[in-house]
């Protein structure tokens, strides 16, 4: 029976800092971490302008997967920008790039990912964004088999009569 298994996880409202955010991998460029703070309970990103070239502005939000090759990971995510439009990202070693769609309403989505090498890390490239997006939360998940549950069973007894050497 298939279950969903929580690789990683990272609410952002318990943060109050964006010092406190375990960024995954090497965390992310200067650029990126001058443009994200905490805001409202969410990683919150602000840029009055686009960088150059726009991967200069990118940052690892959840990783840390040891990832099984071929295996489909999921992303699950919620997001609200103040315009509508894509951040790149890259996850678990996928080619090309995929769209982080962002819009103006609270989206709670999911994207997935087939990973194509054991990197389980996500990445954003949001170098081209103007403008400001949150995000409250983020998740990866996979879908693994139920494990069966360990069963214990009492071999030995006590009949009050042992003796264990070295035990008074």
């Amino acid at each position: 029976k298939a279950v969903e298994i929580v690789d990683a996880e990272v609410d952002f409202s318990q943060y109050t800092d964006i010092s406190e955010v375990k960024f995954a991998s090497w965390g992310g460029s200067e650029s990126a971490r001058a443009r994200l703070s905490i805001l409202d309970g969410c990683l919150h990103f602000a840029s009055e302008e686009a960088t150059d070239p726009s991967w200069d502005c990118q940052f690892f939000p959840i990783g840390g997967v040891d990832a099984e090759v071929d295996v489909t990971y999921t992303l699950h995510f919620k997001v609200k920008g103040d315009h509508n439009g894509n951040v790149s990202m890259l996850g678990f070693g996928q080619t090309p790039y995929g769209q982080f769609a962002i819009t103006t309403d609270w989206v709670e989505g999911t994207v997935d990912y087939v990973a194509t090498n054991n990197d389980g890390n996500i990445l954003m490239q949001c170098g081209d964004w103007i403008g400001t997006w949150d995000i409250a939360y983020l998740k990866i998940t996979h879908e693994g088999k139920e494990q069966r549950p360990a069963t214990w069973q009492e071999w030995l007894t006590d009949d009050g009569n042992s003796i264990i050497p070295g035990v008074e």
